[in-house]
């Protein structure tokens, strides 16, 4: 093909039937330049929202791959029988039965003999429909069935994590409990030798007591927003980035969360906030601030505005997912508190993030203490 335009690209992707509402990510063709021409490559910044990687790669074994066209059979009734293998690599006869059972029985009324050609090209197009339809469901139940045993896992775990230090720091307690005791005994004992001393020894022996169970009370305290605090962090940090501070846990939510000078969520991004809203439930102590940056590019007017708007973005789906809303604020700062230089696009796309600093009285650990490695 021939075009005039001073700059051009083309990028072909293939599909398995015309049912597919998004492209995938499996590219087959690109553009290339002539040997001899004066043409050069430059770099542009393009975004597409793509099927998840893998969706229609062939996970089917070769041997049910197999088969010859012929002239006599119209191509849909091809695209029929594929869309219902995929149908059923996707899991659609386990977690979409009745859609994907009404689309093979729909191919098998196709494929019987004395439907005209005409019957079985209306019919294909049905069966592809509602095999995508049934494909697309599946992986829906599977990705919602995947979140809520996630969201249980990470309960159970820091439940089980809470009671194994509640046992540890009632062990140390009862220690000096004891070991208190048995210096009340022996002051006891040099009153028994001392009676004029007995009512001064009687009073500190108290007052050890009580020190003694109040700084116990305070170490136990401290140790379990210790070990909370580190479990918190471990969890966050395998979903995103996070780091300790001095203001708390911040994760990080940068990369291609959001389109180009947009402020909806990409699916990506809404599936992270959902792994971290089932985290921050188990907790309803903890207290959220959603904070919003962009790069330095566009002007501070306008900068400021979609930070703000993509911090609330994000503030809403959380709230959505179950979180409090009166536990979780947002703002934007526009480009004013950068992270990496804004002279190159590797910078930008860095600075261009939304970072949820996460608090609470049940993580706020004295200066001196630190959590758990």
């Amino acid at each position: 093909m021939t075009e005039q335009l001073q700059s051009f690209g083309l990028v072909v992707t293939a599909e398995p039937y015309f049912a597919v509402s998004e492209p995938s990510n499996v590219v087959v063709m690109v553009n290339a330049i002539r040997k001899a021409s004066d043409a050069k490559r430059e770099s542009i910044d393009a975004e597409y929202k793509l099927l998840q990687k893998g969706q229609y790669q062939v996970n089917i074994i070769p041997s049910e791959l197999g088969f010859v066209m012929d002239k006599k059979t119209p191509l849909a009734v091809y695209e029929a029988r594929n869309a219902v293998r995929i149908a059923r690599a996707a899991g659609a006869d386990v977690f979409a039965t009745e859609g994907f059972n009404r689309a093979q029985q729909l191919l098998t009324q196709m494929e019987t003999k004395g439907v005209s050609k005409k019957e079985r090209s209306a019919a294909a197009r049905e069966v592809v429909q509602r095999a995508e339809d049934a494909r697309s469901a599946s992986i829906k139940r599977q990705e919602t069935e995947n979140l809520a045993f996630e969201r249980q896992n990470s309960k159970d775990q820091i439940s089980m994590a809470h009671s194994a230090a509640t046992t540890a720091e009632l062990g140390q307690a009862r220690a000096e409990v004891a070991q208190a005791k048995a210096e009340v005994a022996e002051g006891r004992a040099d009153v028994g030798r001392a009676t004029a001393e007995d009512a001064t020894v009687t009073a500190e022996a108290a007052t050890a007591t009580a020190e003694a169970d109040a700084a116990a009370a305070g170490r136990r305290a401290e140790a379990e927003k210790a070990v909370l605090r580190a479990q918190l962090m471990q969890q966050f940090n395998s979903i995103l980035q996070t780091r300790d501070s001095a203001r708390g846990l911040i994760v990080n939510m940068s990369g291609v969360l959001f389109a180009t000078e947009k402020s909806e969520l990409q699916p990506e991004a809404r599936e992270k906030l959902a792994k971290i809203s089932g985290i921050v439930l188990a907790h309803p102590d903890l207290r959220l601030e959603v904070e919003g940056h962009t790069d330095s590019l566009g002007g501070d007017a306008s900068n400021q505005t979609l930070s703000e708007r993509r911090a609330q973005a994000a503030r809403d789906y959380l709230v959505n997912q179950g979180v409090s809303a009166n536990s979780v604020v947002s703002r934007g700062f526009g480009s004013r508190q950068p992270v990496d230089s804004n002279d190159t696009a590797a910078g930008r796309q860095n600075n261009r993030r939304v970072e949820i600093v996460v608090t609470g009285e049940s993580i706020r650990i004295s200066m001196n203490t630190q959590a758990p490695r």
